[in-house]
């Protein structure tokens, strides 16, 4: 609310912000990542649920772009092709949360983007199942936590955290 009245200061909406006074909850972090059985728990369950049919290769791939990538939802679900350079293995973000940058891909993930390029035909890299849109990512995670038996505590973006972490860990 106070961010939405500071926007209408801003804009000359309003003259001041009344939320300014409201006290604020405090944001408690949720800095959750999987450990190495998990990852292998997940990997297991995106291999099942590409080789039954279970989930469309987009979301399978997605996921692995996800955890082999550390980017956010949002940028692997904006990413177009014309973004991706696999010859150097770099993918351009235009718009992140952090502003435009260029960001190095491994070798896992330049495989998941060689092998999605034949299975696209929109401009997206990642496309919903009926190529309109973005494609639904939640239901998805559901079942492969499930498949993966891993606790629901594990949202999307933990992915980005398992692939800081473990970045991290390797450099020690």
């Amino acid at each position: 609310m106070s961010k939405m009245m500071a926007c209408a200061v801003d804009s000359g909406l309003r003259q001041e912000n009344p939320a300014i006074r409201i006290k604020k909850y405090p944001e408690h972090r949720k800095d959750r990542f999987l450990d190495a059985h998990q990852i292998r728990q997940l990997l297991k369950a995106l291999k099942e649920a590409e080789t039954n049919n279970i989930e469309t290769p987009h979301i399978v791939a997605a996921f692995r772009l996800l955890l082999f990538t550390g980017l956010r939802c949002g940028e692997i679900l904006d990413l177009t092709w014309d973004d991706v350079n696999l010859h150097r293995g770099t993918v351009r973000l235009k718009d992140s949360k952090t502003g435009a940058r260029t960001v190095p891909l491994n070798d896992q993930s330049i495989a998941v983007l060689n092998a999605l390029r034949a299975e696209t035909s929109t401009d997206y890299v990642i496309q919903s199942a009926t190529g309109k849109g973005r494609p639904a990512m939640r239901k998805p995670w559901s079942r492969l936590l499930k498949q993966a038996k891993i606790d629901k505590s594990a949202n999307i973006h933990c992915l980005r955290h398992t692939f800081a972490s473990w970045a991290v860990s390797m450099k020690s």
